[in-house]
């Protein structure tokens, strides 16, 4: 049997940082199977550290942002060009919220999210309540900008907000 992933390349992208809990644990998962598969699978972080970031080993982990107190790792636009030259596929995993520095999230959607073009655009979004997915700053235009989106169920708020926008309906999502 002819493996179709062999040599697919994914990068998975924590815009709010590895949390060491279960988005996190998606990642380690995925470097797994890309290990039987023969697909290349990359981590890419924000630099913010929570207390279990190290809860799961990811061992192609790489980091963008600036930590406090150092200077910048990667910038944006150097992580989204790294992107777009070397990956399929591309998976949105977490995002700045409204914890986050309000210039650091403009410039997450507008340097980096923007900036990718190249390769297919997945959104994983977990919040599962409305106050908590309406505090992520750009979130609808990251839907409108994916090509696909992936979320808890086909009744929230938010999926009958994709629904309404036209981009997946409900029904085409089973």
């Amino acid at each position: 049997m002819e493996n179709k992933y062999k040599n697919l390349k994914i990068a998975i992208v924590y815009g709010q940082g590895l949390d060491g809990c279960g988005v996190t644990r998606g990642a380690a998962e995925l470097e797994l199977w890309s290990k039987k598969s023969g697909t290349i699978v990359h981590t890419y972080s924000y630099t913010r550290k929570y207390t279990r970031s190290d809860a799961h080993i990811i061992d192609n982990l790489f980091l963008f942002g600036t930590p406090k107190k150092n200077k910048p790792i990667k910038s944006l636009k150097e992580t989204a060009q790294h992107i777009n030259d070397n990956y399929d596929i591309v998976i949105f995993n977490n995002y700045p919220n409204a914890k986050s520095e309000p210039e650091y999230y403009k410039s997450f959607y507008f340097d980096l999210f923007m900036n990718i073009q190249k390769p297919q655009k997945a959104l994983y979004i977990h919040e599962i309540r409305g106050a908590q997915y309406n505090r992520l700053a750009y979130l609808v235009p990251m839907i409108v900008n994916s090509d696909i989106v992936f979320h808890f169920n086909i009744t929230s708020d938010l999926s009958k907000l994709i629904n309404e926008i036209g981009l997946q309906k409900i029904g085409d999502r089973l």
